[in-house]
């Protein structure tokens, strides 16, 4: 009878005993997961951004569908579409504002973004909902939704003028990011976001949603 007692105990105690184990182990066990995924994710969202500004500096039109459409192809399995779903990928054109520009855009060597680099082109291809832009943040009424034929400017663009006057377009910090920009110099900007909808239970727990950004200046 003794016996049969200290078996039953014995049995008892390593329940106990698994019981404070799995405690720790099933919390390691889904952050080794969730870890895992965003590294995935992350390599996936990094090469994705590298396709899509090869494309920009190659003067790919991405005012146009078909330009879209490639970005759209390139995340492939992130649930992103041409202007919704799970991802935004923002593309911008930044350029360091000086005399010449200044002249150019106001007829005079002095102006209000003179010295600052600017977004002088903006394009945002998925859910723009999701997360804006590191650097700048261009009033809406600035892009051109359509094409002027009479200077040359493009949907996605933004007039001389307002580039140089406006301080919505100024693209913060970015001088220190890329220092030594010539007057005039151009950068193409890409950056990308995209949630994370395997994490809902993560997710539903902290009530925050996690994703994973990336971005390359070219």
């Amino acid at each position: 009878m003794r016996s049969g007692r200290l078996n039953r105990n014995r049995k008892g105690n390593s329940l106990i005993e698994f019981a404070l184990v799995v405690i720790f182990l099933v919390p390691l066990f889904f952050g080794t997961v969730s870890i895992g995924m965003n590294l995935g994710r992350s390599v996936q969202i990094s090469q994705i951004v590298r396709d899509t500004g090869h494309l920009y500096v190659r003067n790919v039109d991405f005012s146009k569908p078909a330009g879209v459409a490639m970005v759209v192809r390139l995340a492939q399995g992130l649930n992103m579409t041409a202007n919704g779903g799970e991802g935004v990928v923002i593309l911008s054109k930044v350029r360091y504002i000086w005399d010449s520009q200044c002249l150019a855009g106001t007829g005079s060597t002095s102006c209000a973004n003179k010295g600052r680099a600017v977004v002088v082109q903006r394009y945002v291809i998925g859910n723009a909902s999701l997360r804006a832009s590191d650097f700048a943040t261009p009033d809406p009424g600035l892009i051109l939704t359509a094409p002027d034929p009479a200077v040359g400017l493009k949907a996605g663009d933004i007039r001389s003028v307002d580039y140089c006057t406006n301080p919505s377009v100024i693209a913060q910090n970015f001088t220190t990011l890329l220092p030594g920009m010539a007057p005039g110099e151009d950068a193409y900007v890409v950056e990308a976001y995209f949630t994370a909808p395997d994490w809902a239970l993560k997710q539903a727990m902290t009530q925050t949603v996690e994703g994973v950004y990336a971005r390359q200046i070219y």
